[in-house]
């Protein structure tokens, strides 16, 4: 997934699946995402690797492993501050497993996130996650203790991945949302950047981004780091603008 012009995605959504209007956001919250969404700078986006150009793997894979461990760090961040989703184990245990799986690296076919049509790519996921899971779980046990809650489980972490594989649509559901933003991002840059320009190609990301974000987990809405999400990817560009400016530079 996370493959160019392969939107929408080719997962097939039940009714309940299906995104709705993401939740308002706080007064304050609405304050800084603002703040935030003038401070990115979209133009760097108009340098941004064209597809069957030798930098369009590596730079877009990057953009990709960005977005992955974003995700990954929020779901583990909201996990910490919320431990009564304990007490429901399908959601507690994928939205665990998620947040400790390793993010995609990519493939130079076109491919910048988990394949969720691919059982031994979703295998691989689940798997990578085993040796992080342990050191989550002791972070998270004695954080709650100390906050005189009890300990979350003591589960072992394999045991945590066999009932994962055996629930997978919340996992679905999770990759999904990364290849739709990935996809989202592909088709920015080489779709709608040339078709609309720079304004309205980012309104309709902004857009997209939200509504693929609000509908990440039912137990929490991710929507309101579009922004903050927006502006790591955006540096990420940057950062690739800036190394090809010392090249030429040192040439």
């Amino acid at each position: 997934m996370g493959k160019l012009l392969m939107m929408p995605s080719k997962v097939n959504m039940t009714n309940q699946d299906q995104p709705a209007s993401a939740a308002p956001m706080s007064a304050d919250q609405t304050m800084a995402a603002d703040n935030q969404a003038q401070e990115i700078d979209f133009t760097v986006w108009l340098n941004a690797p064209r597809e069957r150009t030798s930098q369009y793997f590596p730079v877009y894979s990057a953009v990709s492993k960005a977005l992955q461990t974003s995700l990954r760090a929020w779901t583990q961040q909201w996990l910490h501050d919320n431990p009564q989703v304990f007490e429901r184990k399908i959601a507690a245990y994928s939205l665990l497993v998620f947040s400790c799986s390793r993010p995609f690296r990519g493939r130079s076919t076109n491919l910048f996130t988990y394949d969720i049509q691919q059982n031994a790519t979703l295998d691989q996921a689940f798997r990578s996650a085993v040796p992080a899971l342990r050191e989550k779980l002791d972070e998270l046990n004695t954080s709650h203790r100390a906050s005189g809650l009890p300990g979350v489980m003591s589960i072992l972490p394999k045991r945590i991945e066999d009932f994962v594989s055996k629930n997978r649509r919340p996992m679905y559901r999770m990759f999904s949302v990364e290849t739709a933003l990935m996809d989202e991002v592909l088709k920015f840059t080489q779709i709608n950047i040339p078709k609309w320009g720079l304004d309205k190609a980012v309104e309709e990301l902004r857009s997209a981004f939200r509504k693929h974000l609000h509908r990440f987990a039912e137990e929490f809405d991710m929507a309101d780091r579009t922004e903050e999400l927006l502006s790591i990817l955006t540096n990420v560009i940057l950062g690739y603008e800036d190394k090809e400016s010392a090249v030429l530079d040192a040439a």
